[in-house]
């Protein structure tokens, strides 16, 4: 049994999005500006309509490309080394809702701005390995991916 895994999978599912889902976007967002400005509340009306194009603009970024790494020392994303101390527990959710219906290594953190990360298991890696490397030095606990995550993924974000 070797001693680490590694794989690359996109840092988040992507969804290709019609033009009605962007002119959406655009009717919520001017109605919620709107609805601002009769209040007399103008700076909100233009934090409302600069989130809405921040919203429509990220939403045509296609995700980039991650490298995961698990070893003795820690989960590696990319360049961010998360040590087993600073880890809580983890779980591997075989029946992922993702679109691609991968497998999902969620570990919980003890970090207060990112308590949860999701990683997608890509189908030519072994997600029982990755679970037994991970039982070593990790508690399984069985979690799942938060509620409001789950309402944006539905919504399209």
């Amino acid at each position: 049994m070797d001693d680490y895994i590694e794989w690359r999978t996109a840092e988040h599912p992507h969804k290709e999005r019609r033009s009605d889902w962007y002119l959406s976007v655009g009717i919520v967002a001017l109605a919620l500006a709107v609805t601002a400005m009769l209040l007399g509340n103008v700076l909100f009306a233009i934090f409302i309509l600069a989130a809405g194009f921040a919203l429509a603009l990220h939403a045509t970024r296609r995700p980039e490309a991650v490298n995961i790494f698990i070893d003795s020392g820690g989960v590696r994303i990319n360049d961010t080394l998360y040590p087993y101390s600073s880890l809580k527990s983890f779980w591997v959710e075989e029946t992922a809702a993702n679109p691609a219906g991968q497998p999902e290594l969620l570990i919980r953190s003890e970090k207060l701005i990112m308590p949860l990360l999701v990683i997608s298991i890509p189908k030519y890696v072994n997600s029982l390995y990755v679970r037994e490397l991970l039982r070593l030095r990790l508690p399984e606990e069985e979690l799942s991916e938060p509620l409001s995550q789950k309402v944006m993924e539905y919504l399209g974000f």
